[in-house]
């Protein structure tokens, strides 16, 4: 099976470096929306079906300014159209509050066909290959994610998965980010993440 995994879309109509255009407004937010684009005609065109997101698909926490939701929701509304499945974890960006199953900013993404807003920590079956995703939605609660991944691999393991996907929105130690290549050094190490059990990570933050 063929993905596309991308990750922190962040959309938001940043000042720094803008330009008011026809589109939204904005002509870095509209740059934002185009990438969603490319993917879509990249997935068309490549006979890829199945599209991983891994969390922050706005910038502003708690509050989403209006033309950027509705402009966003249409673009991800266009994967949909075009018969493509979606499957979308929780960043910190989109949720309202660090509580540990909090409100968040992609739960009308609910109800677009081929979309799946996964909240929570349940396993995804993605297709009649085998593959299943393991979501890791956000939280702060550090202890809970290692619990969950750690259950998660018990499950892999006791059901013989052998095409197992972790998808999350964590801080992993030793990542390099950005165009500088900066180190992360976070909650996460990647023993915590059982690479020998997993067949393949897609982790945004």
């Amino acid at each position: 099976m063929k993905l596309i995994c991308f990750s922190d879309l962040h959309a938001h109509k940043f000042k720094d470096f803008a330009k008011i255009d026809e589109v939204t407004g904005n002509s870095r937010l509209t740059n934002i929306l185009n990438c969603l684009d490319q993917i879509r005609e990249y997935a068309v065109n490549n006979g890829i079906r199945h599209i991983l997101f891994g969390g922050d698909l706005f910038h502003v926490r708690g509050s989403v300014d209006t033309v950027t939701f509705n402009a966003t929701f249409k673009k991800v509304k266009s994967f949909s159209d075009a018969g493509l499945k979606t499957l979308m974890i929780v960043g910190n960006h989109d949720q309202y509050s660090s509580e540990t199953y909090p409100e968040h900013s992609l739960e009308a993404f609910k109800e677009l066909p081929n979309v799946v807003v996964l909240d929570r920590f349940t396993p995804h079956k993605l297709g009649d290959s085998g593959e299943y995703v393991f979501p890791v939605p956000y939280s702060s609660d550090i202890n809970l994610i290692k619990d969950k991944i750690k259950e998660y691999k018990g499950k892999v393991m006791s059901e013989n998965i052998s095409k197992a996907i972790l998808l999350g929105h964590i801080g992993i130690s030793g990542a390099s980010v950005g165009k500088s290549s900066y180190v992360m050094q976070d909650a996460f190490s990647l023993d915590d993440l059982y690479p020998d059990v997993f067949k393949f990570g897609v982790f945004g933050h």
